[in-house]
């Protein structure tokens, strides 16, 4: 199976792992803004935005 895995890598039908470059705490925060759209605390575009802030905020 690691031969097949590596195939796909080398002919670039892969994606990176991204969560690497999140910023520690950044999951708690998330889930915080995912909870708040679903309990009808946020529109879906306030919750983008306040996804937006929190990785900035804790990006600094």
């Amino acid at each position: 199976m690691s031969k097949e895995v590596k195939r796909y890598i080398d002919e670039g039908k892969t994606l990176p792992w991204v969560m690497g470059g999140f910023p520690s705490g950044y999951e708690s925060k998330a889930a915080a803004d995912f909870q708040g759209y679903f309990s009808g605390e946020y529109t879906f575009d306030q919750m983008v935005d306040q996804l937006k802030a929190d990785f900035v905020e804790l990006k600094k």
